[in-house]
C-alpha cells in the first residue's frame, strides 16, 4: 500500500511539471521575402529567432469535426490563434540578406492533459490578408503590389481540437486540489522557433551534439590508460584463479 501511495504521490508532481509534455507537432519551412500588408493586425503575440519560446493556450474544438471545418468560416475564433514570426534577422542578430533563404523549424509541445491535437501552416501576409477578407465574406482585392515593401515576416495558424481520448470520469480529481488541477477544455503549449543550423540541424541541438563528442572525445583519449590497467587486472583474476585449482 506504501508503494501504491509513494507512486500515485510521483505521478501527481510530474503531471504538474512543465517539462512533461504529452503531444508534439513540428513544421519546418522556409523564410522568404514575400509582400508586407502594413494593415494587418491579427496577433497578439510574436516570437524571432533570438527571442525563440512563447507560452500559449488555446480552447479546444471538438473531436469530430476534420481540420478543414474547425475555423474555417470566421475570424476570431476560439480554436484558433495566429503567431507573428518576425524573420528578418537570423539566431545572431544580423539582417538576412535578400538572397539568403534561412530554415526554421516550428515546434508545438502541449501538456498530456487535456488530450489535445494540434496542426500548424505558416502563411505569408497577403495568405492571412486573403483568409481575413474571405472570412467576412468579401473578395480579396491586392493593390498594386509594386508599391509595398517587402518582408519576411511570416504567420503561424495554429488551430486545436480534442484529440478523442476519453478521460475516466470516476477520476477523484478534489482529492488532491494542490496537486492536481481541474480537468479543463483549455490547453497549455509552448510554441517555439528553432533556426535550423545547415538547412535541417536545429540550434537547441547543437550543446547536446557538443556535449557528446566531448565525452566521445575523453572516452578515447581515457581509454589508454584504462584499458592497461584492466587487462592487468584480468591476467592477475586469472592467475589467482588457476592457482587455486
Amino acid at each position: 500500500m506504501r508503494l501504491r501511495l509513494d507512486s500515485a504521490v510521483c505521478i501527481l508532481l510530474l503531471a504538474q511539471l512543465d517539462l512533461v509534455f504529452g503531444n508534439t507537432e513540428i513544421l519546418n519551412f522556409e523564410s522568404i521575402l514575400s509582400t508586407a500588408f502594413p494593415e494587418l493586425n491579427i496577433s497578439r503575440f510574436t516570437i524571432n529567432a533570438q527571442s525563440t519560446a512563447q507560452l500559449l493556450s488555446l480552447e479546444l474544438a471538438p473531436h469530430q469535426p476534420a481540420w478543414s471545418d474547425i475555423c474555417d468560416s470566421m475570424n476570431g475564433c476560439s480554436h484558433e490563434i495566429f503567431v507573428k514570426l518576425d524573420l528578418g534577422k537570423n539566431h545572431k542578430g544580423e539582417f538576412v540578406k535578400e538572397h539568403e533563404k534561412p530554415m526554421y523549424s516550428l515546434r508545438i509541445s502541449s501538456t498530456p492533459s487535456p488530450p489535445s491535437q494540434f496542426t500548424i501552416a505558416v502563411l505569408t501576409p497577403r495568405q492571412v490578408y486573403e483568409l481575413i477578407e474571405t472570412r467576412n465574406g468579401s473578395v480579396p482585392i491586392i493593390q498594386d503590389t509594386q508599391d509595398l515593401s517587402q518582408t519576411r515576416t511570416m504567420y503561424a495558424r495554429i488551430r486545436a481540437r480534442n484529440s478523442g481520448v476519453q478521460v475516466p470520469k470516476e477520476m477523484t480529481w478534489h482529492l488532491f486540489p494542490p496537486l492536481v488541477a481541474e480537468p479543463s477544455n483549455q490547453a497549455l503549449f509552448h510554441l517555439v522557433l528553432d533556426p535550423l543550423l545547415f538547412g535541417f540541424v536545429p540550434k537547441s541541438v547543437v550543446p547536446v551534439i557538443w556535449a557528446i563528442l566531448v565525452a566521445g572525445a575523453l572516452g578515447v583519449w581515457s581509454l589508454r590508460w584504462i584499458k592497461p590497467k584492466l587487462e592487468n587486472a584480468a591476467l592477475s583474476v586469472s592467475k589467482e584463479m588457476k592457482s587455486k585449482r
